[in-house]
């Protein structure tokens, strides 16, 4: 970071030199792109969010000795 910051200084001090006194422009100088598109974006973006939904859990209890009915399940993953 401190070489970041000692290359912006150069490049500060050059561009003061390049102007040889000349009146100098008030304001945000614009930027090289290529320094822009090399930098890394340091916030975050928005964070994921949890999912709601309004599927209600169902508890079923199946008991192993009972035939399971086919067409009650067949039923219920209609309604999903």
């Amino acid at each position: 970071m401190k070489n970041r910051w000692r290359h912006l200084e150069l490049e500060q001090q050059h561009a003061d030199i390049k102007d040889n006194g000349q009146e100098q422009i008030k304001g945000q100088k614009s930027r090289n792109v290529f320094h822009i598109a090399s930098q890394k974006n340091l916030k975050s973006k928005n964070k994921a969010k949890p999912v709601t939904t309004n599927l209600k859990m169902i508890n079923i209890q199946h008991h192993e000795d009972e035939p399971v009915n086919v067409d009650e399940a067949a039923r219920l993953m209609a309604q999903l």
